[in-house]
């Protein structure tokens, strides 16, 4: 290790007044303070010549220079992609504490998992970053950064496997959401989504993040590893959680706990805005089905079907419950008492309402949104209104105009002064807090339950009676293979439940079905038992 010297460009952290550097021997530069300044090689002119002077043989000092490549190669390249990496978990995390308010253990968790996983990479990192452990846990610590379909387990542990000597940004994602369900918090795939194409999640852009002199100092290919353009879709973040846990079940033998089913069922039927009588079917369907809500924990199983996911598991079991009580068609179904929890009939016309004037103020009404002003084409702009305008140069200046402090170049000054030419007033935030979203997740549910009917009862009896045969609550059920085939209230209900559980429609319509089945084969084994038994009698 070198010793400290004067460095008059002070840090690259502006926070920090430190001017005293050192060059450690692995060639990474770090202030008196711990931030991260730079690589470094140096190179030493073995050189030597002799030159007459009156006679007398002089010899030229040997001087040590540094030389600063413009970009790394090989290991330490590769190991400047994983410090930028790790700053960017880092922040994720620290967003998810501070924003979503998550347990502050989070951060421990993700810090722990993102260490086993650097097990993985030891062929492409040097013998000093592996042993480092202080210059792998710098960037992540608290301390030192201030910031306010049907496939085989073979086959995602072999693509994890592969992908693990470069992480990708989506798995920083999938690191996150298991952190999040060790803590088992009633969060899902479909939030972190969300999240994220508001521009919230750090995900898009993330390279802006990263201070320039490190930037600068990293080959193309790891560039575009930071800056994602496309768009992230339920399938590629699921894919990825998916084989991120087997990967540590794999390598680590990690055991994950179940899904903590009764905080999130209860949160899904409040989202969904449905009544709380699905809470109990959904209990009893579950215990039926045999779904223990476990993450992969039948080792032995070499076809994974997509209900055999936790998240899919409830989502379906959910869906069916809704499909058997309150039915999304508009046939009229009589039970055969008051006790009958399909006496309560949902208006799925008023719950559609609901959902969009929910959505409509969570939106902030007709604002251009995050995700739609990343998909903005020059079409698109010829038909915007000036305040959709507004919301695109908005969306513009906050993701690719404005550099944090520590990333400006010699044109700062220059971009400072032009914009000061064209002075833009502050907009009013579309935020909402916490209190506001609880409003109206209230008055969303309050609308749907308003609407809701009492149907009439129809006994034995009466239907003896009358002489006509009555539609009975669970009877003409409709089944969907394909997302293609749902439609009307039905395309509304599959829709919200797949956006809210993170998965994509089709995964969610496939798992219904697989659920449906199962439930189809109970029933014929019961129908069998209880001929057996008559037959015996």
């Amino acid at each position: 290790m070198s010793s400290w010297r004067v460095n008059k460009d002070g840090c690259v952290d502006d926070t920090c007044s430190s001017k005293r550097i050192r060059t450690e021997d692995s060639g990474h530069i770090y202030c008196d303070r711990g931030h991260f300044q730079g690589i470094a090689t140096v190179n030493r002119d073995e050189d030597e010549f002799e030159g007459a002077s009156h006679g007398r043989t002089s010899r030229r000092r040997k001087e040590e220079k540094e030389k600063v490549l413009k970009h790394l190669t090989g290991k330490p390249a590769f190991e400047l992609y994983l410090l930028c990496y790790q700053l960017i978990l880092r922040k994720q995390v620290w967003w998810l504490i501070h924003e979503k308010e998550m347990p502050a253990e989070l951060e421990v968790i993700v810090h722990d998992l993102w260490a086993l996983r650097m097990q993985n990479l030891p062929q492409r990192m040097s013998f000093d970053s592996l042993h480092d452990s202080d210059s792998q846990s710098q960037l992540f610590s608290s301390q030192s950064e201030d910031t306010s379909g049907e496939t085989t387990a073979t086959d995602f542990t072999t693509r994890a496997a592969q992908s693990v000597s470069t992480p990708t940004l989506v798995q920083s994602l999938a690191l996150c959401y298991m952190g999040i369900w060790l803590l088992r918090l009633p969060v899902t795939l479909g939030d972190l989504i969300k999240w994220v194409k508001q521009g919230e999640l750090l995900y898009f852009r993330a390279i802006k993040e990263i201070p320039r002199e490190m930037k600068d100092r990293m080959p193309g290919q790891y560039h575009s590893q930071l800056d994602p353009q496309s768009q992230l879709t339920a399938k590629k973040l699921h894919h990825a959680v998916t084989a991120t846990f087997l990967l540590y079940q794999k390598d680590f033998s990690m055991a994950f706990p179940s899904l903590n089913v009764p905080l999130q069922l209860f949160r899904c039927i409040e989202e969904l805005a449905l009544p709380i009588e699905i809470y109990p079917a959904v209990q009893q369907l579950a215990s039926l089905l045999s779904y223990d809500f476990a993450y992969l924990r039948d080792e032995q199983k070499k076809k994974l079907r997509i209900i055999d996911f936790p998240e899919a598991q409830l989502i379906s079991t959910v869906i069916v419950a809704v499909k058997l009580l309150y039915p999304l068609d508009r046939i009229k179904r009589y039970p055969l008492s008051v006790q009958d929890p399909s006496v309560a009939v949902l208006d799925w016309g008023a719950w559609v309402q609901a959902r969009q004037e929910y959505e409509d103020h969570v939106r902030d009404g007709g604002k251009l949104s995050y995700e739609d002003a990343a998909n903005v084409t020059e079409m698109d702009v010829l038909k915007m209104t000036d305040s959709k305008i507004d919301d695109y140069l908005d969306y513009f200046d906050k993701t690719w105009t404005v550099d944090p402090p520590h990333m400006r170049d010699k044109d700062a000054d220059f971009r400072t002064a032009l914009m000061d030419m064209f002075p833009v007033g502050q907009r009013a935030s579309a935020h909402f807090n916490n209190l506001n979203i609880a409003e109206l997740k209230s008055r969303k549910v309050k609308a749907v339950q308003g609407a809701m009917k009492a149907r009439r009862v129809v006994t034995q009896e009466q239907e003896r009676a009358s002489e006509k045969k009555i539609v009975r609550p669970g009877s003409l059920y409709r089944r969907y293979r394909l997302a293609s085939e749902l439609d009307g209230y039905a395309k509304a209900f599959y829709t919200v439940s797949a956006d809210y559980a993170g998965l994509d429609l089709q995964s969610v319509v496939r798992a219904v079905h697989l659920t449906e089945q199962k439930l189809q084969v109970l029933k014929e084994q019961w129908e069998v038992e209880a001929l057996t038994t008559a037959m015996g009698a």
